[in-house]
């Protein structure tokens, strides 16, 4: 069907639900700041939209606190009001704006890779929408530069409140890499019991990138029990790679495969989960702490599944 075929695509492109959410938001944003515009009728236009491309880097998950996006946000818009500002005032004056220019893109060039040195790009586009303003006429004016203020703080307060207030759906992101994630553990479980090479590392190693960027983005009222979720998860991982080292029992591990498909099943329809007891006559210590990990990450499902 149709609709099939569209989820599963989206699904192949966007498989942490990341670029969804940041299109909801980003829709959002748009109608409020043209309703803003109709609204305030700012006279810099530039000014005024440029603000909205350079936010995609606020919802990167490069950044792993809400503290260092708040601070990039602050950073961004002193430096393109700075810039614009002070690029429009200065084109007139060719000579002098060469060597301005020059120091301007070596100052941002600095702090960027100084406090956030995994987006260095974010340095040109700070200096190309500074050059932007250069186009503005007329050149060299009091009236421009306090219209050319006032729309760009305009549109940065209404994009900062929007990110503020706006529901965090982080938590969606979250859940959606550690069913990945432990879909994973279930192929890697089915290929212990074949003896078959473990072939899908990487794929791992993503999903628990994903896990940690958005661990700490998501609702303070989540964050314990995703917290413990992800530490018993992450502990089965070791005790499957421990696995090798004691004799083998088919039977425990075929066992927690299942409970770890029931599991996320669970997660991806967000309701309870109840786990199927899983006996065994003589467990070894690696198996009872399996047990213990498989166990206490039931319980904070189902209080997280409580308040999703």
């Amino acid at each position: 069907m149709p609709t099939s075929k569209t989820t599963t695509w989206l699904n192949t492109v966007d498989p942490y639900l990341i670029k969804r959410l940041a299109l909801y938001k980003a829709l959002f944003i748009t109608t409020l700041m043209v309703y803003a515009f109709w609204l305030m009728r700012p006279n810099n236009l530039t000014a005024f939209v440029v603000p909205i491309f350079l936010m995609a880097f606020y919802e990167a998950p490069i950044l792993k606190t809400y503290r260092e996006k708040d601070f990039l946000f602050g950073f961004m818009s002193i430096a393109l009001i700075v810039g614009g500002v002070s690029f429009y005032l200065l084109f007139p004056f060719k000579f002098y704006f060469l060597f301005y220019a020059l120091a301007y893109f070596a100052c941002v060039y600095y702090f960027v890779n100084k406090w956030f040195p995994s987006i260095k790009a974010l340095t040109m586009l700070v200096v190309i929408n500074a050059a932007i303003e250069t186009g503005t006429t007329p050149a060299a004016s009091l009236q421009i530069v306090f219209e050319m203020i006032f729309a760009s703080c305009l549109s940065f307060a209404i994009i900062f409140v929007c990110f503020k207030k706006l529901p965090n759906k982080n938590t969606s992101i979250w859940l959606r890499a550690l069913t990945k994630y432990i879909a994973c553990l279930e192929q890697e479980i089915a290929m212990l019991l074949s003896s078959s090479p473990k072939t899908f590392l990487y794929e791992e190693v993503r999903h628990i990138n994903m896990l940690r960027a958005y661990q700490s983005l998501i609702p303070k009222q989540h964050i314990m029990h995703a917290h413990r979720i992800g530490v018993c998860i992450r502990n089965l991982q070791f005790a499957l790679d421990n696995s090798l080292t004691e004799q083998a029992n088919d039977v425990f591990w075929h066992a927690v495969q299942k409970a770890l498909q029931q599991y996320r099943i669970a997660i991806e329809k967000k309701r309870p989960i109840t786990l199927q007891t899983i006996e065994l006559n003589k467990p070894s210590a690696l198996q009872k702490q399996v047990l213990h990990y498989l166990k206490t990450t039931s319980i904070h499902w189902n209080k997280l599944c409580k308040i999703l």
